[in-house]
């Protein structure tokens, strides 16, 4: 039983089981400002499938949100003590190099190689390294076309979880990252970095032909296409080529008629 104010909640799990038990493992009270917050964790076994499941009462503004997550099973005590960091928000391995901190020492260990330079990781395609398996588990997808990760709302595919939750971001329009000069929003930090660049006048990417300088590497690949006589952009009208795809949209008009203008 919690109490929030002069609210009392029962919550109470029942999970069905067969051939197994249901066995009750831990019970955490904490305390969140003046609200106390009572967690149960319940673990159901089921042959070979193990779901742990906890209600967790908590206060989000003037809201009072009852969450029910269902995570992995802990072999251990610590384990599970371990696990809470996520939900207490305590980090208590520090980086003795940046002073950045983690909620558990395997973490801490894997980010010291950005200090170290230590990639063991190698693909053996392309011999591309890396400082995790998994960063090369995805990597390797490249290779294979595997795209496991599929947008419910277009159906678009993706060879990594995190490029899926960004695309999400164009269906439901969230614009996440602000520019503090002129406050324009965008979906994609990177997207930010580079508009940054109008303010502040870098060009970091150089033509080593002609010494002209860029904002953005897709814009020095188009310029240097001056230079190769590359034209990769084909009408399928006139067989005429471009050098990029504006320059195409542009000629497309002369057998459309459609006039840019009005």
């Amino acid at each position: 039983m919690c109490i929030l104010g002069s609210f009392h909640i029962t919550v109470m799990c029942v999970i069905k089981h067969s051939l197994t038990k249901v066995i009750l493992i831990y019970i955490n009270v904490y305390i969140l400002g003046s609200v106390r917050i009572a967690v149960m964790c319940v673990i159901k076994h089921s042959l070979a499938k193990v779901i742990l499941t906890y209600i967790n009462v908590y206060i989000l503004g003037s809201v009072r949100i009852a969450v029910m997550c269902v995570i992995k099973k802990f072999i251990n005590k610590s384990n599970l003590n371990l696990h809470q960091h996520v939900h207490t928000g305590e980090r208590p391995y520090c980086c003795d190099v940046c002073n950045k901190t983690f909620n558990n020492k395997s973490t801490l260990n894997l980010h010291q190689s950005v200090h170290t330079g230590e990639r063991p990781y190698c693909c053996d395609v392309c011999n591309k390294t890396f400082r995790q398996l998994q960063q090369l588990k995805v990597h390797l997808r490249v290779h294979t076309g595997e795209r496991p990760y599929c947008c419910d709302a277009c159906n678009k595919t993706f060879n990594n979880k995190s490029n899926l939750k960004l695309h999400l971001r164009v269906h439901s329009g969230e614009r996440p990252y602000r520019c503090d000069v002129c406050n324009k929003t965008f979906s994609y930090r990177s997207s930010l970095k580079i508009h940054q660049r109008v303010h502040t006048g870098e060009r970091p990417y150089r033509c080593d032909v002609c010494n002209k300088t860029f904002s953005q590497t897709h814009k020095l690949k188009v310029h240097q296409r001056v230079h190769t006589g590359e034209r990769p952009y084909g009408c399928d009208m006139c067989s005429k080529t471009f050098s990029n795809s504006g320059n195409l949209n542009v000629h497309h008009r002369i057998h459309t008629g459609k006039r840019a203008y009005r």
